[in-house]
C-alpha cells in the first residue's frame, strides 16, 4: 500500500514539474517571437515609407543604448492562471482603461511600466468612472498610478478581454499616451514600483501574453504613425512639434507644418547636419534679414512663384530660430504663434474689443493706441526708443519722424521742409569748403579735421530729404531702391550704345561715357508710356 501511494506521489510531482516546465518554455518563446517581431519592425522597410533616419535612431535606441533609466528590477512573480472557467452567459462586464506611454531618453526609446502588490508587471490601467470618457479614464488612471501627467493624441487602440472571476467578464483598452512631464510616484497601496524601462525589456517584463500582444501593435504603430523625435526632452512641448509621420523625410509633392518643424529638429539633433547643429541666433541673423529682402524683391518683381519660393526661405529662418529657442527652454514654435494671434486679436479692438475705426486712417491710430498700451509706452521718448537700432538707415530715420509728428512736432507745410534740405545743403558744402581750403583742391579730404562735421551735416541732410519725402507720402527705401535700380538699367542701356559703336565702357573716357548717359536719358523721355 505505501508503495502504491509513493509511486503515486512520484508521478504527481512529475506531472506538476512536466506542466510548470512546459508553462515557463511556452512564456519564453512568447517573448522571443514578439522580441523577433520587434527587431523586424525595426529593420524592415516592407511598407514602403523608407523610414531611414527614424529606424536607424530607434534601431540604435532598441539595441544599443544600455541600462534602464532607474535600479535593477526583478521579473516578480508570474499571476496563476485562473483555470475556472466562465459561464457561457456571463452575469457582468466590466471595463478598465490604460495608457501606454512611449518616452525618448538619453537617446533610447523607453516604455512606462509599473509593477503591481500582487507582483505582475504591466502598464497604467484602471476602472472606468461613472461619466468619464475612456481617454479621461486612462490619463487619470496614469496620473493616479504613476505621478506622471499624459495626453492622448494617438489614434491606437488595443483591447483585450477576459474573466477576472467567474461569471464575470472585463474589457481591457490601451490608449498610447506622450508624456507631459510629473515625478514618479507609485499609487500608495496599490502600486509597488514604477519605472522607464527600454522597450526590448518591456517585452521580458511584461506578465500577460494578452498584454505582450497589445504592447506590440502599440510599439509599431507608434514607429509608423506617432514617433516623436525631441532634441531635449526636459524642454519637449505638450503636443511635440518634432512629430513626424513616417514619410517626413521623403522628397513629395506636399509637406505639412508638423514636418517642416519635424526636419528641423532632425537637422538639429546629434544625428543632423553639423552645420546647422553649430548654428546660434546670432550666427544666421544676417540671414533673416536677407531672406526678407529677397521676398520683397519678389513682390517688386511681381513674380508669384519666386515669392512662393522666397516666403517660404523666411519661413525656414522662423523655425531655426524657434527650434533652437526650444532647446535652449526659452520659447517654442507655438509660443511665436500665440504671440501672432493674441497681437492680432489685441490690435484690431475695432473687430474684437469695443473700439470703432471706419477708415483705414483709423484703423491705424487704433493699432498704434493699442500698441502703445501693450508696451506701457506713456510718453514719447519711449515710442522713438522702441525704434531697432538695426533697422535700414533710411526706414528708421522715417519711423522716427512719423512717430515724432503724431505729438505736433513737425512742418505746417511741406515749404518748411523743403526749406530745410536747403539749409542742410548749404551747411554741408561750408563744412566741405573748409576742409578744401585746409588741403587744398589736390587734398585727401578723408584726413581732414572737419569730416566728422562732414559725416554729421551728410547725416542730417539724408534726414531731411526722408523728411520732405513722408510728407509726400512716399516711402524712401523704395524710393531709394527704385533710383538704384534706374541707374544699374541705364548701365545696361549704355554698354549696349557703346557696343553698338565697338566700344566696351571699362576703356573709355569720363566725356564719353557721360554722353552716352545723356542718350539714354534722353530716349528714356522720348519712350512712349504703356
Amino acid at each position: 500500500m505505501c508503495d502504491v501511494i509513493a509511486r503515486s506521489i512520484v508521478f504527481v510531482c512529475v506531472e506538476f514539474r512536466i506542466g510548470y516546465t512546459i508553462s515557463i518554455l511556452t512564456r519564453k518563446m512568447a517573448i522571443e517571437k514578439v522580441e523577433e517581431k520587434i527587431d523586424a519592425i525595426m529593420s524592415s522597410e516592407s511598407d514602403g515609407s523608407e523610414r531611414i533616419a527614424m529606424t536607424r535612431y530607434y534601431m540604435r535606441a532598441h539595441k544599443d543604448k544600455g541600462g534602464r533609466r532607474k535600479g535593477k528590477v526583478s521579473y516578480g512573480k508570474r499571476a496563476r492562471r485562473d483555470n475556472s472557467m466562465i459561464d457561457h452567459q456571463t452575469r457582468a462586464h466590466e471595463r478598465s482603461c490604460g495608457a501606454i506611454v512611449f518616452e525618448d531618453m538619453e537617446g533610447a526609446l523607453h516604455v512606462l511600466m509599473i509593477q503591481h502588490r500582487a507582483g505582475h508587471w504591466s502598464f497604467p490601467k484602471g476602472h472606468m468612472e461613472k461619466g468619464e470618457s475612456e481617454h479621461e479614464t486612462a490619463i487619470r488612471e496614469v496620473r493616479e498610478e504613476t505621478g506622471i501627467e499624459i495626453e492622448i493624441v494617438s489614434d491606437f487602440r488595443g483591447e483585450s478581454t477576459y474573466s477576472p472571476r467567474r461569471g464575470v467578464s472585463k474589457t481591457v483598452t490601451f490608449f498610447i499616451g506622450s508624456c507631459l512631464g510629473g515625478v514618479i510616484r507609485p499609487q500608495e497601496g496599490e502600486v509597488c514600483a514604477v519605472h522607464w524601462m527600454r522597450a526590448v525589456d518591456a517585452v521580458r517584463l511584461l506578465t500577460f501574453d494578452k498584454d505582450r500582444a497589445i504592447f506590440l501593435n502599440a510599439f509599431e504603430h507608434y514607429l509608423k504613425h506617432d514617433c516623436i523625435r525631441a532634441v531635449d526632452c526636459r524642454h519637449r512641448e505638450k503636443i511635440g512639434h518634432a512629430r513626424t509621420l513616417p514619410n517626413a523625410f521623403l522628397l513629395k509633392e506636399r509637406y505639412t507644418v508638423d514636418e517642416l518643424l519635424a526636419i528641423m529638429a532632425f537637422l538639429r539633433s546629434d544625428e543632423g547636419c553639423p552645420w546647422d547643429r553649430v548654428q546660434t541666433h546670432e550666427s544666421i541673423k544676417g540671414n533673416l534679414i536677407e531672406e526678407a529682402y529677397e521676398a520683397v524683391d519678389a513682390i517688386r518683381q511681381k513674380d508669384n512663384a519666386k515669392l512662393c519660393e522666397e516666403l517660404g526661405d523666411v519661413m525656414m529662418q522662423v523655425v531655426f530660430h524657434a527650434q533652437m529657442a526650444k532647446e535652449a527652454g526659452n520659447f517654442t514654435f507655438d509660443d511665436v504663434v500665440s504671440g501672432i494671434c493674441r497681437k492680432l486679436i489685441s490690435r484690431h479692438s475695432h473687430l474684437f474689443g469695443d473700439d470703432v475705426a471706419t477708415t483705414p486712417h483709423d484703423v491705424l491710430d487704433t493699432w498704434e493706441k493699442n500698441k502703445r498700451e501693450e508696451k506701457g509706452h506713456d510718453s514719447i521718448i519711449q515710442e522713438l526708443q522702441d525704434v531697432p537700432i538695426s533697422f535700414p538707415a533710411l526706414m528708421r530715420s522715417f519711423k522716427l519722424q512719423k512717430r515724432a509728428a503724431r505729438i505736433g512736432f513737425d512742418w505746417s507745410t511741406i515749404d518748411g521742409a523743403r526749406e530745410k534740405i536747403v539749409e542742410e545743403t548749404d551747411e554741408l558744402f561750408d563744412e566741405v569748403n573748409k576742409a578744401m581750403r585746409d588741403v587744398g583742391s589736390e587734398g585727401d579730404l578723408s584726413k581732414t579735421f572737419e569730416r566728422e562735421r562732414i559725416f554729421n551735416e551728410g547725416g542730417d541732410l539724408l534726414f531731411a530729404v526722408v523728411n520732405v519725402l513722408r510728407m509726400l507720402e512716399i516711402d524712401p527705401e523704395s524710393a531709394l531702391n527704385a533710383t538704384s535700380e534706374k541707374f544699374i538699367r541705364r548701365f545696361i542701356m549704355m554698354d549696349e550704345l557703346a557696343r553698338e559703336n565697338n566700344q566696351v565702357l571699362e576703356e573709355m573716357s569720363l566725356d564719353e561715357m557721360d554722353q552716352l548717359w545723356n542718350k539714354v536719358k534722353e530716349n528714356e523721355r522720348n519712350k512712349p508710356c504703356d
